[in-house]
Parts: structure tokens; sequence; C-alpha cells
């Protein structure tokens, strides 16, 4: 099966046999891997948090695609209440100035998929 229950895509790849027991790895993972320049392998992609700007699972256009400390990830994706995520995001600009881009490309989703 090419896509999960949870709507991700995913595919095999030989190289993340040992990291990943039947070396699945998510399409938008992979994408993520093939078009940006992170600085990753894939196998280190594995434990990282890839995040959705459109917030479509199956999505894979690199474009909406950028990576995420896991913690951030959960904390974007259960912040409910606009102002909090605002003044969370700012917050983060503040003490990590070299998120700022990121942190605005989040708010700016957050804003169009209202």
């Amino acid at each position: 099966r090419a896509v999960q229950q949870n709507g991700y895509g995913y595919i095999r790849s030989m190289n993340l046999k040992a990291k990943n027991p039947g070396g699945a790895v998510g399409t938008h993972v992979m994408s993520f891997f093939l078009h940006k320049d992170s600085g990753h392998t894939l196998t280190e992609l594995a434990d990282i948090s890839i995040h959705h700007t459109c917030h479509n699972t199956s999505c894979v256009n690199p474009d909406h695609l950028f990576d995420m400390h896991p913690v951030l990830h959960q904390l974007v994706h259960n912040l409910e209440e606009e102002h909090v995520l605002r003044r969370v995001l700012d917050l983060m600009k503040l003490s990590h100035p070299n998120l700022e881009d990121q942190v605005e490309l989040l708010w700016e989703s957050y804003l169009e998929n209202q």
C-alpha cells in the first residue's frame, strides 16, 4: 500500500533498512531530500519532522515542505488559539533569529488555512 491511513505516502529505500524496518520513507521526506539542500542524509531525515505548509499530508511539493525540530512541529500543530500561536512564533524569532524566515512562513501558512 503506497498511502498510509494517516494520508502520508511512502516508498521503500534500501538505504534506510538499517534505520527503519522495511526501508520505508515518507514521500514528502524523499521529496525534501531530493529538492532541498538541507545537509541531512536521508537516514538523518527520518529523525527530523518535515512540515507541510499546505497541511496536505500527501503533498510532495518541495515549496510546501521544510524541516523542523520535532518538538516545534508538535507545538505548531497543537496550538489552536491564534494569539497564543502568534506569541510563541514571536518569541521564537527573538530567541532564534536564524529561524525568522521559517517562523514567518508558518504564520502565513496558518493564516491561509483559517
